[in-house]
């Protein structure tokens, strides 16, 4: 069985190395993305969002949001 996998999104990366070693310490692969637009355009693939258990958004970016990404997510 595959292990669980994250997306997580921060735009400090600090922050995405912290999440990164949380997440890998609970068995989990994570794939990492500096801003929200990075992520929506990852999630723009057929299928992407389904490849996905769970999403660890920072909520205030630059340019895209967390709270964009999950809008965005939710019209389509």
């Amino acid at each position: 069985m595959a292990n669980p996998k994250f997306m997580v999104v921060d735009d400090e990366a600090a922050m995405l190395d912290i999440a990164t070693a949380i997440f890998n310490s609970l068995g989990c692969d994570v794939e990492t993305f500096p801003d929200g637009g990075a992520a929506l355009r990852r999630l723009e693939k057929p299928g992407a969002a389904d490849e996905f258990e769970g999403m660890f958004l920072d909520v205030m970016m630059p340019n895209v949001s967390g709270i964009e990404v999950v809008q965005k997510m939710k019209e389509n």
